[in-house]
């Protein structure tokens, strides 16, 4: 369960980028955002910090996932789609140069202070 390590780095991340002047118990929400085929569990992620957060000064925060969608992308057409299935052609004109963009992320995108 790679989510364990996701949600401990994740800990340690929120509290290095803490301003100096604000204490990490002030930590309410942090918003994450994990592509659709970053290979992340979110409700693995999500009780993984549960069980981690306790121990920390972040003992109070919750942690909010956004799931963010694979987004794809045809070299020929400039078609765009959505979808999580991987996919051989462009379903507009059947070309074979597409791209996955954004989907495989996680990122912190903001972290709400009280």
């Amino acid at each position: 369960m790679h989510e364990l390590s996701i949600a401990q780095s994740l800990i340690t991340e929120v509290q290095d980028a803490l301003p100096v002047d604000c204490p990490p118990e002030q930590v309410r929400i942090i918003h994450l955002q994990v592509g659709a085929l970053s290979g992340v569990v979110p409700e693995a992620l999500t009780f993984a910090f549960e069980c981690l957060a306790p121990d920390t000064p972040l003992a109070d925060a919750t942690l909010q996932i956004h799931t963010k969608p694979a987004f794809w992308v045809c070299q020929s057409c400039n078609a765009q789609w959505n979808s999580t299935q991987i996919l051989d052609a462009c379903p507009t004109c059947s070309g074979i140069e597409i791209r996955l963009s954004g989907s495989r992320d996680l990122s912190v995108r903001q972290v709400e202070i009280e």
